[in-house]
């Protein structure tokens, strides 16, 4: 998913970036030169192992899990247009929508390891 977002925070490889009211932290193998304040233009991926179980309810949204980069995102998970519906559209990749297809269109928790950010305009 490639998005504008200002750079809220930068401490070495690792970005907080605000978008559409929504603080983010992830990481960037490249760093920036970005400055703070800044509007750049980033592709957000989903790294490292990801879990999927049903949600309860569907809460759309984003949460820290623990002090380091992971996440949980609550959303729905469309197979059809491979995406988890979220406050963002997170793109799923084919082996993640063949994992989980049997929680096509209902409410889900994703669980990552982070964020990889891959700036593309400064």
């Amino acid at each position: 998913m490639i998005v504008q977002a200002e750079v809220i925070n930068i401490n070495d490889e690792i970005l907080t970036l605000k978008l559409n009211g929504i603080f983010l932290e992830g990481f960037s193998n490249v760093g920036t030169t970005s400055e703070i304040g800044a509007i750049i233009s980033v592709e957000i991926m989903l790294w490292g192992d990801i879990d999927m179980e049903p949600a309860p309810v569907y809460h759309p949204r984003l949460e820290k899990a623990g002090r380091g980069l992971a996440y949980y995102i609550w959303g729905k998970l469309d197979v059809d247009n491979k995406i988890l519906s979220s406050v963002l559209d997170f793109e799923m990749d084919d082996d993640t929508l063949a994992r989980f297809s049997y929680l096509d269109q209902k409410s889900v928790r994703l669980s990552i390891e982070r964020f990889d950010l891959c700036i593309l305009e400064e």
